[in-house]
């Protein structure tokens, strides 16, 4: 992906780093499996390390840009449903302070923690099979 980018457009300024895998099929913190962990660690975790290892180098040898990464509240209240995807997202925090670190003064890392956001995929795994609300 990071080749693409820079072969077509020749540099990049800005990445947004907005991924993440809450497993909306986990109804509860007693359905976690070792699938659903590695799943989330994967994405939330690997996933971001990757993006700036490729994109972070490349802006590094360009001479500037700019990595923000998409953390949650949930480093700040855990997640009784989902306490690997707090897990992840404190992986994302210490991430973009370590990758802050490494790329300074060059490109800057920032983390931005937005709060629950009703979509469809939260939506569902708030509201249970029988309609009552879960944790």
């Amino acid at each position: 992906m990071a080749e693409a980018v820079f072969e077509h457009f020749g540099r990049l300024d800005v990445l947004v780093n907005n991924d993440g895998d809450v497993a909306t099929e986990q109804m509860s913190w007693r359905d976690i499996d070792q699938e659903i962990i590695d799943r989330v660690i994967d994405v939330d975790i690997k996933g971001t390390m990757y993006m700036h290892h490729e994109f972070g180098t490349r802006m590094l040898d360009q001479g500037s840009g700019s990595i923000i990464n998409i953390g949650s509240t949930v480093v700040d209240r855990g997640s009784p449903r989902a306490p690997q995807y707090a897990a992840g997202k404190y992986g994302v925090l210490g991430l973009t302070k370590s990758y802050a670190n490494a790329f300074a003064p060059t490109v800057r890392v920032n983390a931005f923690a937005p709060g629950f956001m009703e979509t469809d995929s939260t939506l569902a795994a708030r509201i249970g099979t029988r309609g009552d609300k879960r944790s």
